[in-house]
């Protein structure tokens, strides 16, 4: 499987160079015809043929929208020689995903707005600068270069695992109108905002009563930028955005786990491991958790380049531009990611010191880190200083200061890692990755253990007495950690497949391993969506056609609640969450974002807390019952097919409704979706 360093006998040589790229180039089409039939190739069919239009839409959106201003904006900002064309191709999809929200916040500080045809324009420059000759260069030079290029055997099995993931990740969503969980409810509104306004947005309405915007858009900018691209629906557009990031971080594990190694093999192992074998990152289409996802796929790019940019022999103003605008994306797309990527370059400047500890080496660190870090801050300037303004400055403070101390003691843990995080197979091929590391000397390697390690040091600072206990979970480190572990856990079968690079028969048994990963997880991957964490089902949008064609306009809806982030904070259970997106009805129950944005009402966090407080001791069917409804403005009760399936849920108990026919009315009832309407009392 590696190609970049044969050595073979000169007969031998020329037999298989002549012969490497049509096999290589027809195992890919064998891949992903495996993978059809691992599906149903009749149920493949009958699906790519009734979303051909999405999926076409989505496929140009990887190559024009996020390819090729990736490829153009390497091309560049790096020297020639530094990156490999397929490094440059994994690379090329951090920097494509890190471009739109610089773009968002360019565009907001001049103040224009951002449309369609913004986006194709956005599109074509990155196909001109990519074909563009450079300096003193000649256009049938450039001509000449381009006719030249050929699709080696590596490049077209990297292609193919690339097409599989496509076809798993969007397989995987083929029966969700909109993005799984709680999350997915306000990146549909951001992204449908900044549809709505050309960009960033100050106020939520008319889908909640918020009139401040601070929540980090990387992933927002992106799904809108699809959205434009493809005209496709803000609550498709997340969905397939979100599967885009999956996707990605297959990549991400490739250009990691190659650079780190210095071996091509070892990042095709790491690839196929992370889209094909381990749970994570798949499972985060059921968390709907795609600002870290988007995050971690800016992370590795930025860590890469970081790496490359403070050991390249001459400080080099292209490279610092590159890492600048990786550094500055991710400030922008998610804000706990940026610390992780502090403590990862951290590490990473210790260990460079470390082999060089020199007054000279220091200095030379020190000027490339402190331009990047400059040139980051001053174009994400107008951003932080929103920041500084918005409630998350006083939440960091509160966690800092000690106030959320119940909440710190219930998240600052080390969660069990295997096997739901890391499969068990990995965690040991991992730890033998390591001893082989160390055998070896090759720190970059081990680099990815002191990350590891870094990165669960952060879950539980207060082992360390720092005061920002619960600022990061370690949930939210757990399910990160394969981005470390699996190119470790890719090391030993690189290893191993360069020792016996020279048989053919190696590289046969290695391609069929690949075929037989792509047949069994097909079936799995493509059934990951879990629907115990699908909130609006099929009769939740029957019942979003009834409110919105037969309600009143201004009615307000009690929906099922659970409490959640340490009690802090309400969080629907039901579809009923959808209602004011769906249909332009308002519910007792805002977006999360209410817990970090400022409200029109200062009072909103606190009276809906109180609302659903009060709904734990009084029954609804009860004169108090009536008294609370009526003073929080509710016209209708209503209660989805999803209710009762978590836990720490706040019961509406609609049986006991039923007996109150004079009070509540049922107004609809079908397919498990209940709505009572609420008489006044008289």
């Amino acid at each position: 499987m590696q190609i970049d360093s044969q050595h073979l006998t000169q007969a031998n040589q020329s037999t298989w160079q002549r012969y490497q790229t049509v096999i290589a180039s027809l195992s890919a089409g064998v891949a992903i015809l495996l993978a059809l039939f691992s599906f149903g190739l009749a149920a493949s069919f009958d699906w790519l043929v009734a979303n051909a239009q999405p999926i076409i839409g989505f496929g140009s959106f990887v190559l024009l929208v996020i390819g090729l201003p990736g490829w153009a904006t390497i091309r560049w900002l790096t020297p020639q020689h530094v990156l490999t064309r397929s490094e440059r191709w994994a690379l090329s999809w951090a920097v494509g995903i890190a471009l739109p929200p610089i773009l968002f916040n360019l565009f907001h500080i001049v103040g224009l707005s951002i449309n369609r045809w913004v986006v194709v324009g956005y599109a074509l420059l990155g196909l001109l600068l990519t074909i563009w000759p450079e300096p003193r260069s000649a256009w049938n030079t450039r001509l000449a270069q381009l006719k030249q290029i050929r699709i080696s055997s590596h490049a077209w099995i990297l292609l193919s695992i690339t097409l599989v993931s496509i076809l798993q990740r969007l397989l995987a969503v083929r029966e969700l109108s909109v993005a799984q969980w709680n999350d997915a409810y306000h990146h549909t509104i951001i992204t449908q905002l900044f549809l709505d306004h050309g960009g960033i947005f100050e106020t939520w309405q008319p889908y909640a009563d918020l009139n401040t915007f601070s929540y980090h858009y990387g992933f927002h900018a992106n799904s809108a930028f699809l959205a434009w691209w493809s005209q496709l629906p803000a609550t498709t557009s997340v969905l397939y955005t979100g599967q885009l990031l999956g996707i990605a971080t297959g990549v991400m594990a490739y250009l990691l786990g190659r650079r780190l190694s210095n071996r091509p093999s070892v990042g095709l192992i790491a690839f196929g491991l992370t889209s094909f074998y381990n749970l994570m990152p798949a499972y985060y289409v059921n968390w709907s958790r795609f600002t870290q996802l988007i995050g971690q796929v800016i992370l590795v790019g930025l860590v890469v380049i970081w790496l490359l940019v403070l050991e390249y022999p001459q400080f080099s103003w292209k490279l610092v531009g590159l890492a600048s605008v990786l550094t500055t994306s991710l400030l922008l797309t998610h804000y706990l990611v940026t610390i992780f990527a502090v403590v990862m370059v951290g590490f990473g400047i210790l260990a460079l010191l470390a082999r060089q500890p020199s007054l000279t080496n220091l200095k030379q660190i020190s000027l490339r880190a402190t331009a990047i870090s400059l040139a980051s801050a001053l174009i994400a300037a107008p951003w932080l200083y929103t920041i500084i303004q918005s409630k998350l400055t006083a939440i960091a403070r509160n966690y800092v200061t000690g106030y959320s101390v119940g909440y710190a003691t219930t998240v600052a843990t080390l969660d069990q890692i295997v096997p739901t995080y890391i499969k068990a197979p990995i965690m040991l091929l991992a730890v033998v990755g390591i001893w082989l590391a160390c055998a070896q000397r090759a720190w970059r390697m081990l680099l990815l253990v002191v990350w590891s390690l870094g990165l669960q040091i952060l879950a539980v600072p207060y082992v360390f007495n720092l005061p920002i206990s619960g600022i990061i979970s370690g949930f939210a480190v757990s399910i990160m950690l394969y981005l470390t572990l699996i190119p470790l856990a890719a090391y030993p079968l690189g290893l191993v497949l360069e020792r016996f690079n020279q048989q053919w028969y190696v590289k046969g048994l290695a391609l069929i391993g690949l075929y037989g990963l792509i047949v069994w997880s097909t079936p799995w991957q493509t059934a990951i969506v879990n629907e115990q964490n699908r909130l609006l089902t099929r009769a939740d949008e029957q019942a979003m056609h009834w409110i919105r064609t037969t309600t009143e306009s201004e009615a307000r809806f009690l929906i099922n609640g659970l409490f959640s982030y340490g009690d802090a904070l309400i969080i629907a259970d039901d579809g009923g969450m959808w209602i004011p997106f769906l249909t332009g009805r308002q519910t007792t129950i805002p977006p999360l974002t209410y817990g970090s944005e400022k409200a029109i009402n200062p009072q909103l966090d606190r009276e809906v807390y109180a609302l659903y407080d009060a709904l734990r001791t009084t029954n609804l069917e009860t004169a108090a019952g009536l008294a609370l409804l009526q003073q929080h403005q509710v016209d209708y009760i209503y209660t989805g097919p999803h209710m009762g399936k978590n836990a720490q849920k706040i019961q509406l108990n609609t049986q006991a409704l039923r007996y109150r026919p004079e009070q509540f009315p049922i107004v609809y009832e079908r397919d498990g979706v209940v709505i009572f309407a609420v008489k006044a009392q008289q």
